[in-house]
Order: C-alpha cells, then structure tokens, then sequence
C-alpha cells in the first residue's frame, strides 16, 4: 500500500516555457502532503526532457516517444503512479497556495467524492469556466436556438445550461469539471476505467466524469483552492481541425452515454447548425461585398464542416467511427 497522498501528472509536449514555472508552482505552494510529480513526455523536440531533470531532478519523467495526446499521456502516467489520489495538471497552470492540501483534504473527507476541480483563474485573476453540465440534447437545442439567451427559459422548461457565479461561489456538486486541474481517486479510476484514448483531445474529462458519476461517485466544484491557467498557444490556424475533433468527440460521448436515438436527433441538430451558419455567413459576406475576409473565412469553414458531418470528407488521422 502506497504512502504517497497525491501524484501529479503533467502531459507534456513542447512546453518548456510552460512546463518548468509549472512544476515551481508546485514545489514553492504550501503543501503538507506527499507527492511525487510525474512528466509523460509526448516526442518533445524543445530540450524540455533535459531542462527538467536538470532544474527538477526529483521529477520522474516518461518519454511516451510520440504524441499519446491528452488522454494517453496521462495513462501513461497513471500506470506509473503510486498515489491514492492522482492530479492530471496541464502544464500551462500555476498551482496557487494551500491548493494542493485542500483538494487532498476534500477528497479523503468523502467516500462519495470521486473527482474534483478548483477554480481556475485567467492570468489577470479574472474566472475561467471550470464546471460544467453534461452533454444533453435538451441543452444543446436551447443552444443552437438560442433559447438559453431568453431569461425565462430556465424558469420555464427547467432546462439547465450552466453553473451561475452564485454557485460556483460555493463548494457544489457538479456533472463535470475541467482537465486542465483534475483530481480523481485511484479507487475512482480503478472502478470508472481510466481515460478513453479514443478522445485524443477534446472532452476526454466529460466523459471520464460521466463514468465516475455512473459508479456512484460524485464529481465535487471547489472556491477554496485555486489555480492560474494561462492557456495554450492559439488555435486559430487549427480552428478547423479543432472543431473537427470537438464535433466528433460530442458524436461520440452520444454513442456511448445517450444511446442511438438521442445521437440520431444530435447528428440532425448539429447539420441545422452548419446550414444555418452557411446562410449567415453568405448574407454577411452580401452585405459587406465580400470585404470581411472573416466572413469567407467562417463560410470555409463551415462548408467543410458540412462535408463532413455528411461524410463527404474524413476528418484525418481520428476519424469518427460509431458503434
């Protein structure tokens, strides 16, 4: 039986200027727990493998040889694990003092605490979402119809479509919290199954958390403790690719949590989405003459995005393949 309170894995790839202020934030926090800190390294070619050992040596490192991707680097690492608690921390965040010890403390004080997150802070101390809702075809037609902008529909329908700033102002159960500070329960993990690789990236926590949840566990939002996220480099040349991969990964969670119905009437709601966005692109680019190459830019985008919910195109390396 392991001693060890909390395993820290961070998944890297390319993140030497990220990667070493993150591992500091982590020894310099007021801690009280052991820890061991393990570094799945994803083919990094940035010397990042060496500028760790040399400024941490205490910090394990794997080198997976390519890219595992957010959910397979971190198997990688809970395979290595020793901890009763396992910290999946992206290494673009700074863990803020005491976080550690509460998000410890939270989840040996439970039995039914399965996973929990703490607040995430933008790096100008603003909030960052970090709870969410799961995926439900209720919340995504109030969405893509934006009913969820008109005040009463909550009221009304009892359709939920996000946590509000009042209860995140207080510790709350909640369906899913973000991947970028993750604690999960090896007890959880062992009974839930560890991340589905099948993700890549893109809404692996959702759906890890959709499983814990369905063990019984509860997935716990925490005020108390806190971390700064700074963000990843920007996806605006990969915006297409992304949102490839955030479509497919919705498909997906469907296929497996709401069954062929609810996925049928998902796939449906999704191609009125894209059309409507197609039209709304074209009449934008009327008016404007075609001046706003923002505008041709979406109306690309969403035309391919088009092709491929028809399945005219495959998505590349991952494409979406239902059960």
């Amino acid at each position: 039986m392991s001693n060890v309170d909390l395993s820290i894995i961070i998944v890297s790839y390319n993140t030497i200027k990220d990667i070493l202020p993150c591992i500091k934030s982590v020894y310099e926090s007021e801690f009280t727990v052991s820890l061991e800190i393990i570094v799945v390294d994803n083919g990094s070619s940035d010397n990042s493998c060496e500028a760790i050992t040399k400024h941490f040596p205490d910090v394990q490192i794997i080198e997976s040889g390519y890219n595992a991707g957010y959910a397979g680097g971190n198997n990688i690492g809970y395979k290595y694990s020793k901890g009763r608690n396992i910290l999946f921390l992206n290494p673009d965040t700074i863990i803020n003092k005491a976080a550690l010890d509460h998000m410890v403390c939270l989840a040996d004080s439970s039995s039914e605490c399965g996973a929990l997150g703490p607040k995430v802070l933008n790096r100008d101390g603003s909030l960052q979402k970090s709870c969410y809702l799961s995926p439900a075809l209720s919340r995504s037609i109030s969405s893509v119809l934006f009913l969820d902008y008109l005040p009463f529909w909550e009221r009304i329908t009892g359709i939920k479509t996000n946590y509000t700033l009042d209860e995140q102002a207080h510790e709350i159960e909640v369906d899913c919290v973000s991947g970028c500070c993750i604690l999960i329960k090896r007890k959880a993990l062992e009974d839930a199954g560890a991340f589905d690789e099948s993700y890549w990236m893109y809404g692996e926590e959702a759906e890890l958390c959709e499983r814990i949840r369905k063990k019984g566990y509860k997935i716990i939002f925490t005020p108390e403790a806190s971390i700064v996220h700074l963000g990843g480099a920007s996806t605006d040349d990969h915006s297409f690719k992304m949102r490839l991969h955030v479509e497919r990964n919705r498909r997906m969670f469907y296929a497996q949590h709401r069954g062929k119905i609810q996925l049928f009437l998902f796939k449906a709601l999704l191609l009125f989405d894209t059309s409507r966005r197609i039209i709304t692109s074209i009449a934008k680019i009327l008016i404007t003459a075609g001046t706003n190459k923002k505008h041709v830019l979406k109306l690309t985008r969403s035309c391919g995005l088009l092709l491929w919910q028809l399945g005219f195109i495959r998505q590349g390396d991952r494409p979406f393949k239902s059960s």
